[in-house]
């Protein structure tokens, strides 16, 4: 499971390749105990809101969170969708985690698919998983930034503080609970002033504790991290809504792409794909089997029935028969998963029992 502050080290980057692997590893180790809702609360979308308050001062970044702002309003509208998840949380997002984690949230569509890919390998990813997917790593990334512009804005604020400490008498008992970037900012100060004897203070404040020289360093590296997060985080949402997930999803999900053997579903409009899809995942969870098997056999079935037919039509000389039905019911997986007898069909095949060739219904 990700940490949770999994976009504050400074080592997680890796590669296209080795995170590909990483995947696979993931799916080894992440048992599904239940289903829990994919969402972005609305008291996650108000922390968004409440950056935009606490960058007023300094408008760093204001646009940037205004635009961010607006999306997470957006999402945490959307209705929430029931998902299978490990540890009460949809697995989709601890995959999409993982990914905006060790990524330094640099996503693009090719790592969108090589990261699903690789874990659906291992573990059988289901239809609305991996639709959903995009919507999960947005979420992840608006998360992934809120986090570190929040840890961006605090350190401005220490900063400022670190100006009025030097400005302000330099009280070495006022050293305490303050970040890396205000001891870097008075160390700094205090050197362009050649304030020496004050220098000397603060430094051997410091080597008692970390070193100056390690504050310094952490300050530097995680200014310049935070950065490169925030950047490729507003980067990634932008590319990702532009991103026609439609290509992809076809090419990924193995319970579509047999799915899409069958002409009739092929040809279809979005509605009654969708309702053919709800059925495939309602007879998956009712039988224990994975959606592509009940995809794949509903298919199969169809096209079992279509030779049937035609063996039938030979055997009684109307295979030229122009008044013989293109199309019936029984010749589409549509028939097989959805309609009651052909849903009866389909689960006592399923369920490994024998099932009796069909003549046309109706």
């Amino acid at each position: 499971m990700p940490s949770p502050d999994k976009y504050a080290g400074f080592d997680a980057y890796i590669g296209l390749d080795a995170m590909n692997a990483y995947m696979k590893g993931l799916a080894s180790r992440l048992p599904v105990d239940g289903r829990a809702k994919l969402r972005l609360s609305r008291s996650q979308a108000a922390k968004i809101n409440d950056l935009v308050r606490r960058d007023a001062d300094s408008k760093s970044f204001s646009d940037n969170i205004k635009w961010i702002a607006v999306m997470a309003r957006q999402m945490a509208r959307e209705r929430p969708v029931s998902l299978a998840s490990c540890f009460k949380t949809p697995r989709i997002s601890i995959i999409a985690g993982e990914l905006v984690s060790h990524s330094d949230c640099d996503i693009t569509p090719e790592s969108l698919e090589g990261a699903l890919s690789s874990f659906d390998a291992c573990q059988g990813l289901n239809m609305d998983e991996i639709w959903l997917f995009p919507r999960a790593v947005s979420i992840e990334l608006i998360k992934a930034f809120a986090q570190t512009a929040s840890r961006v804005i605090d350190d401005r604020r220490e900063v400022r503080e670190a100006v009025r400490w030097v400005e302000g008498g330099r009280d070495m008992s006022k050293l305490k609970g303050h970040s890396d970037a205000f001891y870097e900012k008075a160390l700094k100060i205090l050197a362009e002033k050649g304030s020496a004897g004050e220098l000397e203070s603060l430094e051997a404040w410091l080597d008692d504790r970390r070193g100056a020289g390690k504050a310094v360093q952490s300050a530097q590296r995680r200014r310049s991290r935070d950065a490169i997060i925030l950047s490729n985080a507003v980067s990634s949402l932008r590319r990702i809504s532009q991103t026609d997930w439609k290509d992809r999803y076809n090419k990924l999900c193995r319970a579509e792409k047999n799915l899409m053997r069958d002409d009739i579903y092929a040809n279809g409009d979005d509605n009654s794909k969708a309702a053919v899809r709800r059925q495939v995942a309602r007879l998956s969870r009712m039988t224990g089997l994975g959606e592509w098997t009940v995809a794949r056999n509903a298919v199969e079935m169809a096209g079992e029935a279509i030779l049937s037919d035609v063996e039938k039509r030979e055997r009684d000389g109307e295979a030229e028969h122009p008044e013989a039905p293109a199309v019936a019911p029984s010749h589409t997986c549509t028939y097989w998963l959805c309609d009651p007898d052909g849903q009866d069909a389909l689960i006592r095949r399923l369920n490994g029992r024998t099932v009796p060739t069909l003549e046309n219904p109706g």
